[in-house]
């Protein structure tokens, strides 16, 4: 059975409501088997723990962790990362999701996760995100079909550019740097088979589709990304409103 390994960062935020959270999906190419497997979990937590706790030589010493919004509870035990086996045909999961601590960048897993930075201070809104695009070059399938992302967020205010040549603010290049350089190493460490024993590559998945015009299920090993120098908004990411200031006609 072919399947690919759907893993979920989820970043809960501080006001501890089960609806203000970040959740960010990658998926890697997994065996052919029913559930994991020791050696395929352990190389998903170096992966992972690389992605958010190493540190960036020749850019900075902060990992994506350390940049990201003290909104999010690093003290949180719902701080972690959910990892399930996808049947790639159908896309229903396959037995247990795993639950484990974010590991620290040599991907040791921990009693708690492993998240850096400030726990206060200012933030950007929630809802402002960076996207992170990637895709497969091969030449099979319909491009979009080839094409993903994610959208990294919320982060600290220092990460806008506020003297920004059209002055209305935009992505540090340091954040975009980070950003393009965490998915190259995303590529290297997934498709490195002396780690652990196995590869595990990063993909695109595409689910199957049944309207018109429809489309088989795929799985396309990602080789090349990029990141554009402007913000995205992720609405769903928006705390809920602790007030609200109301208006009639004539007032």
């Amino acid at each position: 059975m072919a399947r690919v390994i759907k893993c979920t960062s989820i970043l809960p935020y501080d006001s501890g409501l089960p609806r203000d959270v970040t959740e960010i999906t990658h998926w890697f190419r997994g065996d052919d088997s029913d559930s994991f497997y020791g050696e395929e979990l352990h190389r998903l937590a170096i992966i992972m723990g690389q992605f958010w706790n190493q540190a960036f030589t020749g850019l900075t010493t902060s990992p994506l962790s350390g940049i990201m919004s003290p909104v999010i509870d690093r003290t949180s035990a719902n701080l972690r990362l959910r990892a399930v086996a996808v049947d790639v045909d159908t896309g229903e999961e396959l037995g247990s999701a795993v639950l484990i601590p974010i590991p620290d960048e040599d991907g040791a897993v921990g009693s708690t996760s492993v998240f850096h930075g400030a726990t206060s201070g200012s933030s950007l809104p929630n809802e402002v995100a960076l996207c992170q695009s990637f895709m497969s070059t091969a030449e099979d399938g319909p491009v979009r079909r080839r094409r993903g992302r994610i959208y990294l967020g919320p982060f600290g205010e220092a990460f806008n550019d506020e003297d920004d040549v059209n002055h209305n603010g935009a992505p540090v290049q340091l954040l975009i740097d980070m950003m393009a350089t965490a998915g190259s190493r995303m590529i290297e460490t997934s498709n490195d088979g002396t780690i652990a024993g196995v590869s595990i590559p990063w993909v695109v998945y595409g689910r199957r589709k049944l309207t018109t015009p429809t489309h088989s299920a795929s799985v396309h090993d990602v080789d090349s990304g990029w990141v554009d120098n402007e913000w995205d908004t992720q609405r769903r990411r928006g705390q809920k409103a602790t007030s609200r200031t109301t208006f009639t006609f004539g007032t």
